[in-house]
């Protein structure tokens, strides 16, 4: 799967998985809209100054948050993650992500940590499905080198593989 229809999926999966938490929160009356959005931010915020001290990316460019630690480690020769492993371990690690905070959320009655972590994955997925995605599509085509994911780790950055060996294909 090349690495900006990758982004694609994983930011429109964190946005409907943090729209129907952050709806959910809403209708149970768990956090209000200002305090929701106002930790989000302070999620978000933390995530840019967390991906500037580890991976060096520039905090006014958010888009390059979830794309150049991927880039700065291509390599060519590595074998490509097939799609559909790809779709299936994005669905699983999302759907253990979100048990493990609407439990940790029930367990301990703090709804605060999800409504926050919603309003973090549907800022974050916005961040993926449109300018991170577009960056890398932007980048290859004036390359003319295809980005393909080749393994997606539980924890941390994904791995991509320089494709140069014709025109890329829309997959």
């Amino acid at each position: 799967m090349r690495f900006h229809s990758y982004l694609r999926w994983d930011g429109a999966v964190a946005i409907s998985v943090g729209a129907v938490l952050f709806l959910f929160g809403l209708k149970e009356g768990h956090q209000g809209l200002a305090d929701a959005v106002i930790s989000g931010v302070i999620l978000i915020v933390g995530t840019g100054v967390i991906m500037r001290v580890r991976h060096h990316v520039p905090f006014r460019e958010p888009h390059a948050w979830f794309t150049a630690p991927a880039l700065a480690t291509a390599a060519q020769g590595q074998p490509v993650c097939s799609q559909r492993r790809l779709m299936l371990t994005l669905l699983a690690q999302t759907a253990a992500a979100t048990v493990v905070i609407v439990g940790g959320s029930i367990v301990t009655g703090f709804w605060l940590t999800y409504m926050d972590f919603a309003v973090w994955a549907m800022a974050v997925g916005a961040i993926k499905v449109g300018p991170a995605a577009a960056a890398i599509a932007e980048q290859e085509a004036g390359s003319g080198t295809a980005y393909r994911v080749a393994r997606r780790p539980l924890r941390g950055v994904v791995t991509v593989v320089e494709d140069r060996t014709g025109p890329p294909s829309l997959v």
